[in-house]
Formats: structure tokens, C-alpha cells, sequence
């Protein structure tokens, strides 16, 4: 089989599979060989897909001469044909990219983040990968009350200690359990070492932080409060 021929739909595969929210949050878990057999799975899918819309177009399509037939049929083939591609694996490469945003209105991210944190069992994992996937702030909230917000450096599963440069610090109120922070570790000038090390076991919550509704708190010199 011409390798080329796979090429395209292996990469359409694999961007489906982490970008479409039915399957990209377990896809934070994949690697190595498990992620290119889950890529090839869905690459596969996708070609026989682009194979069945283009037979279909293909009959349904009689006039000759067209635009249409332009596009469906020799013409495009006599061109691809000689780099090693074919119609099928070009459409099964933009399925990959177009069909993740369409599924993504139906489909709610939340609802399937939580569903691959619960199945995994491991939701201060999925969360970091999340972070760092899109290079977000996290909220640490320890046993103690104590909250450190920051960015991860990395985790791995089963890892004891987690890494985080720092950003805010606070606690959170024992009755109100609002956020009041303390410490604003992005004031301090060339911090560039500057890490912290968290005991995961100490961990009882884990989320992204939205750092925009806690600049509009900022901005107003008010106490910082978090809810």
C-alpha cells in the first residue's frame, strides 16, 4: 500500500481524535503506540467515509462537464495520482479537521472532560494535561485551606509531588470558602527558577483558574475575593 495513501488520513485521524470533544480529553491519556493505533482506528473511519461520499457524489453526478464533475472525478485524480494521493485520502484528511468543530455545537466539553476524568479516576492528571495543553493557570487547594495558583511544569501519572510556577497564593475562608489571596508571586522581579512543590496527596481540589474574572477584581483595588 502506497504510504502516502495512509499518510493523510492517519493525520486526519489524529486530529479528530484530539480535537473533538467525544475523544480528546482520553486522548490526554494516549501515547506512543496506543496513540497511533487510536489515530489509525479513526483514520480508518474516515477514509471509508471520504470513499462512500465521493462513490455517492460520483452516481449521483451525470452531467458531464461540470464543476461538480471537475472536482469528483479524473481531472483532480490526474493531478494527485502521480504525487501518490488519492481523492479518498485528501477528503479523509479535511473530515479530520472539519468534522471536530461541527460535532463540538453538539457535543458539550464539560460533559465529556468529566466523563474521561471519572473513567480514568484521575482528575488532577486530566486537568494538568489540560493546563498545560492550553497553557492555563490551575488552583491547588490543599487539606489545609492553603490555595496555590500557577502553571504546571509537567506531570506524570502516579508522580508524589507536583511542580508549579507560581503565580497567586492565598487560602480559602473555612465558612465563606471564598478566595482571598495573599501573595502575588508575578510582582516579583526575575523569578525566573522560582517553583513550588506540592504533595499530591495533600491535593483535595484541582481546576483551571480564570484569571480574567480575577483581574476584574484586581483592577478595582478591592480585597481580593475569588468565589
Amino acid at each position: 500500500m502506497n504510504l502516502a495513501l495512509m499518510l493523510l488520513p492517519l493525520i486526519g485521524g489524529y486530529v479528530f481524535l484530539s480535537s473533538c470533544n467525544i475523544t480528546r480529553f482520553k486522548t490526554i491519556f494516549y501515547s506512543g503506540y496506543r496513540l497511533f493505533f487510536k489515530s489509525a482506528f479513526w483514520g480508518i473511519i474516515l477514509l471509508v467515509s471520504a470513499t462512500f461520499i465521493l462513490s455517492t457524489i460520483t452516481e449521483l453526478v451525470t452531467v458531464e462537464n461540470t464543476v461538480i464533475e471537475f472536482i469528483t472525478a479524473k481531472n483532480i485524480e490526474k493531478f494527485v495520482v502521480p504525487v501518490g494521493l488519492k481523492l479518498e485520502s485528501i477528503l479523509a484528511m479535511m473530515l479530520g479537521l472539519v468534522l471536530p468543530h461541527i460535532l463540538n455545537f453538539f457535543f458539550d466539553a464539560e460533559l465529556y472532560r468529566r466523563k474521561a476524568a471519572e473513567d480514568r479516576g484521575d482528575q488532577l492528571f486530566l486537568t494538568v494535561s489540560e493546563s498545560l495543553i492550553d497553557v492555563e493557570l490551575i488552583e491547588l487547594i490543599m487539606a489545609n485551606g492553603k490555595v496555590y495558583i500557577g502553571f504546571p511544569m509537567g506531570i506524570k501519572l502516579n508522580d508524589e509531588y507536583i511542580r508549579i510556577d507560581p503565580y497567586l497564593s492565598g487560602y480559602r475562608d473555612g465558612e465563606t470558602q471564598i478566595l482571598k489571596i495573599t501573595s502575588k508571586y508575578y510582582e516579583i522581579p526575575q523569578r525566573k527558577n522560582l517553583y513550588i512543590s506540592v504533595k499530591v496527596k495533600e491535593i483535595i481540589s484541582v481546576r483551571i483558574f480564570d484569571l480574567e474574572i480575577f483581574s476584574k477584581f484586581d483592577k478595582v483595588g478591592r480585597v481580593i475575593e475569588y468565589g
